[in-house]
């Protein structure tokens, strides 16, 4: 999926027809495979919500089992912003650079990987705040799991528990921060 410098996608508030995903009363972007999202500083790209006063959990967020890409992007007014995927059947590798994520429900992004995957997500002068939860979630699960994050020039403020938060459980899982 290939998004266009300057599109602003407005998504129903509280609304999904299809009552599928995490969350069947909104809707939620499921991508398994590619989204590219490359704004620019003149032309960024905008998810948000529809709603004439727009809240937090408006919608889902988006949900990535592949690659990602997010450059002068926003995202906002979702349950959860960005939650990068890895496990036994995909590998999500998530560069996001330029870009906020603000005023969810719940984590910023969330960074998952399970089952001997070695993502790497690249986080790059990057504003993620006012969000319910964490600012940015690493989470390595099981077996040999790497888990590698390289965060740099970003701002994190205002998210209702830590700003990064960093979590591993089993033999040889090591999310970094470099």
């Amino acid at each position: 999926l290939n998004i266009l410098p300057g599109t602003q996608i407005n998504i129903e508030d509280r609304y999904d027809d299809i009552r599928g995903g995490n969350d069947s009363s909104r809707i939620e972007f499921f991508i398994n495979g590619s989204m590219i999202a490359n704004g620019s500083e003149a032309q960024p790209i905008i998810f948000t919500s529809n709603a004439s006063i727009k809240a937090k959990k408006d919608w889902g967020g988006i949900r990535v089992a592949g690659a990602l890409s997010l450059i002068y992007t926003t995202i906002e007014y979702g349950s959860y912003g960005v939650s990068c995927i890895s496990n036994s059947t995909s590998v999500s590798n998530c560069t996001i650079a330029n870009s906020t994520i603000k005023d969810t429900a719940g984590n910023g992004l969330y960074l998952y990987a399970n089952n001997d995957t070695s993502p790497i997500h690249m986080v790059t002068d990057v504003n993620i705040g006012n969000n319910n939860g964490y600012g940015i979630y690493a989470y390595a699960y099981g077996g040999a799991t790497h888990l590698q994050v390289d965060i740099r020039n970003g701002i994190i403020y205002q998210n209702g528990n830590s700003g990064i938060y960093l979590f591993s459980d089993g033999q040889w899982n090591t999310p970094k921060i470099t």
